[in-house]
């Protein structure tokens, strides 16, 4: 899944290992864990 917006992005990849989602703005990103969502 991915979705963008004005100066934010989101992405979620399940099948990752580790971290399977990426929340980002302009200059900066998180990566962040099914649990931690």
């Amino acid at each position: 899944m991915q979705a963008e917006g004005a100066g934010w992005r989101l992405a979620v990849d399940p099948s990752r290992d580790g971290y399977q989602a990426l929340i980002g703005g302009e200059g900066w990103a998180i990566e962040l864990s099914l649990e931690e969502l």
